[in-house]
């Protein structure tokens, strides 16, 4: 979350650029973390009070969703993380818990922009061109 915390920092001094390729290699290894000691539900809460504290950081809101509709389409991408895990039943009980429709379409949203590399996004994509 550290990574998170800090982008959402240096956005407040205006654009940046985001280069989607490895910079560095960095393995963890096997042994234990804070986050190896937590389980799955305990990481989701987490994750959730911070996209929370984000939120309150974000002063211009006006074009994104309210942070609950936020929340339920992370919730999304974790059914979609539990059903590859084959934890089907633990994917099951987190999608009874996502009410609103808008959480599906941003769902969709999201995978568009992954899946195409970014292409489709909400923020203004400009591509520099390296040969000039």
């Amino acid at each position: 979350m550290v990574d998170s915390w800090y982008m959402m920092k240096l956005a407040r001094y205006g654009d940046f650029l985001i280069y989607r390729k490895p910079l560095v290699e960095w393995h963890q290894g096997g042994h234990e973390t804070e986050t190896s000691n937590t389980t799955a539900d305990e990481q989701d809460a987490e994750f959730d009070r911070f996209r929370e504290l984000l939120w309150k950081e974000i002063d211009d809101k006006k074009n994104l969703p309210p942070v609950k509709i936020i929340q339920q389409m992370v919730m999304l991408l974790r059914v979609a993380g539990r059903v590859k895990q084959r934890r089907f039943l633990e994917g099951s009980r987190i999608l009874l818990g996502i009410t609103h429709p808008l959480s599906y379409w941003n769902f969709m949203l999201w995978a568009l922009h992954h899946l195409s590399k970014g292409r489709y996004s909400r923020a203004k994509r400009v591509v520099l061109d390296g040969g000039s």
